[in-house]
């Protein structure tokens, strides 16, 4: 099959983006990206970036593309942009999101599990460093291995939490701490007199399946809260939060938001 390239001017925030088959590729100073500072490469030197930039790309995946499957993503990514599910298919045929990956997390790739994949849940862009920068950073950085220690550690903690999650808590609760977490890692406008905005950027069908239960199920979950004064729905994707502490309560996790704050970490990490 021949391989197609097209020229991409479109795209203004990557004016040397270019179009490798249907992925989108292009190579840019790590200087210039957004999760630069953040999660898994904050925690690394200007030494470490420098040699990660000379060998490095930018790939595009669009929404519901399964990154397994691609054969494109490399052993060693890390998320720059949008959001990744990890799904499991049940022997009954149902799929459950066991997983989310957040902009600035390392990519983990499932090995050897048939029923298990990655999937772009909305349109991503991933960041992929060559194997012969990582093994070189690898040997010589003390920093990057203490970074590659502190994610591994922050995906266990957050599993833990994950698993009291869902087999704790109701529903309505599950919803809840959901949202309020999601102020982490997604857009959130706080505003002036306390609370915030939040815009939601997963599918609800994504969320529901995250959570363990239902569209219909998070949908209703929604209008209760909305009706309690717990959150007051905009519209599908804008949820207002008046008061984090009182929502925090209603979800049992007010100990654990206070816990997350104080160590001024990422959620999920």
């Amino acid at each position: 099959m021949q391989q197609r390239t097209v020229v991409d001017n479109s795209k203004k925030n990557f004016p040397n983006e270019r179009v490798i088959g249907t992925f989108p590729v292009h190579s840019a100073p790590c200087s210039q990206c957004p999760v630069r500072h953040t999660g898994f490469c904050g925690r690394l030197t200007d030494t470490d970036h420098s040699e990660m930039s000379n060998r490095k790309r930018l790939i595009a995946f669009s929404a519901n593309r399964s990154l397994a499957l691609s054969g494109v993503l490399g052993p060693f990514s890390i998320l720059v942009s949008g959001f990744i599910r990890t799904t499991h298919h049940r022997a009954d045929g149902r799929r459950q999101v066991v997983g989310l990956t957040s902009p600035g997390e390392l990519i983990e790739m499932p090995q050897g599990r048939e029923n298990i994949d990655l999937e772009a849940a909305t349109d991503i862009r991933v960041c992929q460093i060559h194997p012969a920068s990582r093994s070189n950073i690898l040997s010589t950085s003390h920093a990057f291995r203490q970074a590659l220690l502190k994610e591994r550690q922050s995906k266990v903690e957050w599993l833990r939490d994950q698993v009291w999650t869902i087999g704790a808590q109701q529903p309505a609760e599950r919803v809840a701490g959901f949202l309020l977490s999601c102020r982490e890692f997604m857009p959130w406008q706080p505003l002036p007199f306390g609370g915030g905005v939040l815009t939601i950027e997963l599918q609800r069908t994504d969320i529901a399946a995250f959570l363990d239960t239902t569209v219909e199920t998070l949908c209703r979950v929604i209008r209760k809260l909305h009706a309690d004064g717990l959150i007051r729905a905009h519209d599908a994707r804008h949820l207002e939060i008046p008061d984090v502490s009182r929502l925090a309560e209603f979800a049992g996790v007010a100990r654990r938001l206070n816990d997350h704050a104080d160590k001024h970490r990422r959620f999920p990490n």
